[in-house]
């Protein structure tokens, strides 16, 4: 329970007012020395004071509030973080989402899809005409369909074995989260396409 917490609190922000933006991006800044000290807290066994930690930091003025997108917590949470993100970029955001409240797919790899995508759709676009990214994530029939699309404000390029890379300058510290995403969707029976054309990027996820 503490561990899908933590992967939850990671992405946790909301579209706020500017005298809170300033909040969120110190709590971002923060985060990994948050979770060092929790894991340091939990290695060592000390439950009570791990859980006093995330209450307190759960209690955050940059964490108060929550917009909802469809009622799935994990969903939400990312979903109002890289909403934020998409409008720190001078992007703009337009999500059509209809997922149930539970899915079978573990809170982490859910996270790990959406926040790859939208990242990925956040460094497409920087300088693009087109500002709005398009998402869209249904459940149907027992699938979950995973959609991003965006504009791209340079061209893509490709590496040796065909996979997109990176557009900016360290390729060891940043990349298009590709391969993780084809991971999980590998691992799940899924499957996903990614594709640039006409000056457009659209990646496209399937999970049972």
């Amino acid at each position: 329970a503490i561990q899908a917490k933590l992967g939850i609190e990671q992405v946790v922000a909301e579209v706020l007012p500017q005298d809170k933006e300033a909040q969120v991006r110190a709590l971002r800044h923060d985060m990994r020395n948050h979770l060092s000290a929790l894991l340091g807290l939990l290695e060592r066994g000390s439950w009570e004071e791990a859980e006093r930690y995330l209450r307190q930091l759960v209690g955050s003025p940059a964490l108060t509030g929550h917009r909802r997108f469809c009622g799935n917590e994990t969903v939400d949470v990312v979903l109002a973080s890289k909403a934020a993100a998409l409008e720190e970029a001078g992007l703009t955001g337009e999500f059509q989402v209809s997922l149930p409240e539970q899915t079978d797919i573990p809170a982490p790899e859910l996270c790990a899809l959406l926040g790859n995508a939208l990242d990925n759709a956040i460094e497409g676009a920087a300088g693009a005409e087109d500002r709005t990214v398009r998402l869209r994530a249904r459940a149907d029939k027992g699938l979950l369909m995973l959609r991003v699309e965006n504009a791209l404000g340079r061209p893509v390029k490709r590496g040796p074995d065909g996979a997109f890379v990176t557009t900016k300058g360290e390729r060891e510290a940043h990349g298009f989260g590709l391969a993780g995403m084809e991971e999980i969707a590998r691992r799940r029976g899924g499957s996903l396409e990614a594709k640039a054309e006409g000056g457009r990027f659209q990646l496209t996820v399937c999970l049972p």
